[in-house]
């Protein structure tokens, strides 16, 4: 995916965020990798919608049977696809991503969840 493609979502979440922020959740990665139950279920409250008692379990059995499945393991590394860490975040549609959803970079890829 081209850095100008990833602009064009980025500049489209945060114009949709912006004019309706009653309708969008901010999920930060390393929040739903931590606790992925925990993030769903924050993102429902912040969009004030009733989660209902069995959500929490529901994601982590989810999760336990995506484990249990052999799912394949996350690359140790990803691909640069051609743009570095300096072009993303000197971006100016980035920046503007970056601090409207309040996104820190990452000193390592977090790719395991709970447990």
């Amino acid at each position: 995916m081209s850095l100008q493609t990833q602009v064009l979502f980025a500049e489209a979440m945060v114009a949709v965020s912006a004019s309706h922020p009653d309708r969008v959740a901010n999920v930060h990665y390393p929040d739903l990798m931590s606790d992925p139950a925990g993030a769903v279920v924050g993102a429902y409250a912040e969009l004030d919608v009733d989660p209902g008692a069995e959500l929490a379990s529901g994601v982590r059995d989810f999760i336990d049977r995506q484990r249990a499945g052999g799912r394949a393991t996350p690359p140790d590394r990803y691909g640069s696809y051609g743009y570095d860490r300096t072009s993303v975040w000197d971006n100016r549609a980035m920046s503007r991503y970056v601090h409207h959803f309040g996104i820190t970079p990452e000193a390592v890829r977090i790719t395991q969840t709970e447990g």
